[in-house]
């Protein structure tokens, strides 16, 4: 079983190498196949089923994944970067409660709303975190009426958003000048 999971694996690694880059020497292919084979000598012996291989390698994978690409870390926060961190994160959202849906879900879109607050905020626009959950949970348990304010709620957000990037545009120019400047 074990043998044939690393040949499927070796396979598709091959094929992926393949089709992403269009054409391919037979070194880039051999090399491909070289490195696909190699994989196998880093299976732990105590791989017993289906499910510890398929384990393992997505994990192995993962991890190349983010090792090879640490080139595309922004300089100004790679010094900071940890793997330890990147893990202890991962790790985090990996162990959750998955039987409450609701609560992955809310992962799901916490990581989302995260990412918008990191760009407004690398920009020079501030959001108060525990304003917007307290928005977010009256407005969860708003009321027919509530509800029908909705509308008129989204085109105010649309504004202030409309001034944040505006905000925003001006700051990246500002840094830009300034860099040109040096």
């Amino acid at each position: 079983m074990k043998k044939n999971v690393c040949l499927i694996m070796a396979v598709a690694a091959a094929g992926m190498l393949y089709s992403c880059g269009g054409s391919h020497s037979q070194m880039d292919m051999d090399t491909a196949a070289h490195e696909a084979a190699n994989i196998t000598k880093l299976t732990p012996a105590d791989l017993k089923s289906a499910t510890d291989s398929l384990s393992y390698y997505m994990g192995f994978n993962e991890g190349a994944a983010v090792a090879l690409n640490t080139s595309a870390i922004p300089e100004a926060i790679k010094d900071d970067f940890r793997f330890s961190d990147y893990l202890a994160g991962v790790t985090a959202v990996l162990k959750c409660d998955t039987s409450k849906v609701g609560y992955t879900d809310g992962i799901n879109e916490g990581l989302r709303l995260l990412q918008v607050i990191l760009e407004f905020e690398a920009n020079g626009v501030s959001v108060n975190r525990q304003m917007l959950l307290d928005a977010m949970e009256r407005r969860l348990m708003a009321t027919d009426a509530e509800n029908e304010q909705a509308e008129a709620d989204e085109a105010i957000l649309d504004s202030l958003v409309t001034i944040a990037r505006n905000k925003m545009v001006e700051v990246k120019k500002q840094s830009q000048a300034s860099k040109e400047q040096e």
